[in-house]
């Protein structure tokens, strides 16, 4: 599969797991246990849209490897390798805790690899392109590896 092809084939596993539907649907953030293992799976924002809006205008499809399990809430990555048609990279595992809220969001990082460019980051942070200072459009191809993380207090 390429990223100049809508149709592609890809290995993904995914489910859901509740104890009663219409509670546990009433109650998705917190109850739904989802549970995913992806190869070479592709993923369009629009189907992240679901979660958040904001991701809707995006418009861009997400290559996936690796495996995710947990609620919302409280949610686990393995091994991911994600990577996006503008050739941004992320390799590593992640913890999110608080999904959806982002102003409250606790997370952990542990990238074997990041890589992005300022297209791609004005892409999905367009508050970045307010930024004159440093100029970020010089910096190229922008890199990490490391642990990051974010303890809300």
């Amino acid at each position: 599969c390429d990223w100049s092809s809508d149709v592609c084939s890809s290995d993904l596993y995914f489910s859901m797991k509740y104890s009663n539907f219409n509670h546990d649907m009433n109650h998705f953030n917190d109850h739904v246990v989802m549970e995913g293992n992806f190869k070479n799976s592709y993923i369009h924002s629009e189907d992240l849209a679901y979660f958040d809006s904001r991701i809707k205008k995006i418009k861009d499809r997400i290559k996936t490897n690796g495996y995710i399990s947990g609620t919302l809430t409280a949610l686990k990555g393995r091994n991911l390798v994600i990577s996006t048609e503008n050739n941004s990279v992320f390799n590593g595992n992640v913890d999110l805790n608080g999904l959806p809220y982002y102003d409250s969001i606790n997370f952990k990082v542990n990238a074997r690899k990041i890589a992005t460019t300022y297209e791609s980051l004005t892409k999905y942070f367009p508050i970045l392109k307010s930024v004159s200072i440093p100029n970020l459009k010089t910096l190229g191809v922008i890199g990490y590896t490391g642990e990051i993380g974010r303890a809300h207090v």
